[in-house]
């Protein structure tokens, strides 16, 4: 594994409790700086790739190295340095409900940087993504789009080297993703990695390197599933359309 690569899976299987292969095979490098979008229906086995790479999850049989390190032979410290240095932002979930938006975003940050820098850090990750106003509002009360900015801005918050990323327009505006996008961007200049998870692959206006096509825990050269388009598609300013557009018509 060469300095310059920040994801390596070789031969890697995942297999359920059930005896279901849920990964198969499956070899990839993730360079530093890049960003790689895994493609494929639901149940392809995108966000396991996902959580391997976070060390949510370990391989049935292969190797995940990050960082140039097998996952599965961290002692705690390593671990735990690990995990500092990725952000993962899941599809819908993962704030605490009991929690203002400003706290949540601040969790990475508050057991180990002075309380002066978590402040400064929020608020500025708030501001890039446009969800300055509802930091005092507690998270369960925040809809959708507010959540997944705030799920961005957690994961973004200690400039992680490592971005995973499950479907990164779920609840998102074109207007919202473009700003999220433009966060994730001035990152990668500055040599952060990304590793997406899409159903279809129509990422705008977030950008990719390249694709890697998943199915049924395999990977592809060419897709042979047709994708299905859904919300996870980004939505054009709400402001800028007739009712009729957004919430059909009677006709």
């Amino acid at each position: 594994m060469s300095e310059a690569t920040v994801v390596e899976m070789s031969r890697v299987g995942v297999d359920a409790p059930t005896g279901a292969r849920v990964l198969d095979g499956l070899s990839f490098e993730l360079e530093a700086g890049s960003a790689v979008a895994l493609v494929g229906p639901v149940g392809s086995g995108k966000t396991t790739v996902l959580r391997l790479a976070a060390r949510l999850a370990a391989p049935t049989r292969g190797t995940v190295f990050v960082f140039g390190h097998d996952v599965t032979k961290l002692g705690y410290e390593a671990a735990r340095s690990h995990a500092q240095r990725i952000g993962f932002v899941f599809e819908s979930t993962g704030l605490l409900g009991n929690l203002s938006v400003e706290a949540n975003i601040a969790l990475p940050l508050r057991y180990d940087a002075p309380s002066e820098l978590v402040d400064a850090r929020v608020r500025h990750i708030a501001q890039e993504l446009g969800i300055e106003r509802e930091l005092a509002e507690p998270s369960f009360r925040a809809n959708a789009s507010v959540r997944k900015r705030a799920l961005f801005a957690r994961a973004l918050v200690r400039e992680p080297a490592l971005l995973l990323c499950d479907e990164p327009q779920v609840g998102l505006t074109l207007r919202e993703a473009t700003l999220v996008r433009d966060a994730v961007e001035r990152r990668r200049a500055g040599g952060m990695s990304v590793l997406y998870a899409d159903h279809d692959g129509e990422l705008a206006p977030f950008l990719v390197d390249r694709l890697l096509y998943l199915e049924r825990g395999e990977l592809r050269a060419t897709p042979s599933l047709r994708p299905t388009r859904t919300s996870i598609v980004p939505l054009p300013d709400r402001a800028s359309l007739p009712i009729a557009a957004i919430y059909g018509s009677e006709s």
